[in-house]
């Protein structure tokens, strides 16, 4: 059965973590002002609703990639502390999920932007 006492409790601790990111990964706050500044440009650039939609997602698909990748380095700091060349690797590795996620975004955002640009 739905508990919405719990529900609330649950979105609180995701909000937590939010607010961690937020204040730990400076990564984080640019991507997110990166984000608020292609949204506004897509909502006054005259993007269709799809447009505006497929831009959106990938925005929040950076974001969410940006938070895993957080997990991940904060995890491996845990469970290994001390400098280690494969958990090196494992972070270069993590963070290449997001540089490959935001050059796609960049990519889309672009073939979005530019017949809007154009006309």
């Amino acid at each position: 059965m739905f508990n919405i006492r719990h529900f609330v409790r649950s979105f609180g601790f995701a909000l937590n973590g939010l607010v961690y990111v937020w204040r730990a990964e400076q990564s984080f706050r640019f991507q997110v002002l990166i984000a608020v500044a292609v949204i506004l440009g897509g909502f006054f650039g005259g993007l269709n609703l799809t447009e505006f939609s497929l831009l959106v997602l990938l925005l929040v698909f950076v974001l969410a990639a940006e938070i895993l990748n957080t997990v991940m380095e904060k995890l491996l700091d845990i469970v290994h502390p001390n400098w280690s060349p494969a958990v090196k690797i494992v972070k270069d590795i993590s963070a290449s999920i997001v540089l490959i996620f935001s050059f796609g975004a960049l990519a889309v955002g672009i073939l979005l932007f530019i017949p809007h640009i154009i006309q």
